[in-house]
């Protein structure tokens, strides 16, 4: 989802050509693939490509994310079975 983030956004910041309804369409995808990810929207909708720094801080936030989520099932999970 992440790779689909930055390919969308590279359309935007290369969207120039687009019609009006084109470049709606486009903001729309953008703003939801956003919304779904740990990026803000002003990284999003940037005048520039998403940097490969910024890129690999949302991977490891990403992960981040995925670790903690997965600790805090386990710790529900441990909880409810009285251990």
């Amino acid at each position: 989802m992440l790779e689909t983030l930055r390919s969308t956004q590279r359309e935007w910041v290369e969207s120039t050509q687009l019609t009006d309804v084109e470049r709606a369409a486009l903001r729309n995808r953008l703003r939801d693939l956003a919304n779904d990810l740990p990026v803000a929207e002003t990284v999003v909708f940037a005048d520039e490509p998403i940097s490969e720094a910024n890129f690999d801080r949302f991977l490891v936030d990403l992960g981040d994310g995925e670790k903690e989520l997965s600790r805090r099932l386990t710790r529900a999970a441990l909880s409810r079975a009285g251990l």
